[in-house]
């Protein structure tokens, strides 16, 4: 089962073991405006949704972009 850790470490070039509960943009390189938006085009080919815009700008850490893919229907 692929997790939103898994994702992120994709999308991002860093070890899975980088990325927990206190990963944010200011914790991984890259994780800018650009790189935010290709974080949510990947968790939303992943985990097969269309993200509300609302939503993706409020994802900006990975407990929040747990509860925004709760919302949708996803465990990860």
């Amino acid at each position: 089962m692929t997790r939103v850790e898994d994702v992120i470490a994709d999308v991002f070039g860093v070890d899975r073991d980088a990325v927990n509960d206190t990963a944010s943009p200011a914790t991984i390189d890259g994780w800018d405006s650009m790189g935010h938006l290709n974080l949510v085009c990947a968790l939303e080919a992943r985990f097969d949704v269309s993200i509300d815009i609302a939503d993706a700008m409020d994802m900006v850490n990975v407990p929040r972009i747990k509860q925004v893919l709760l919302g949708y229907g996803v465990r990860g």
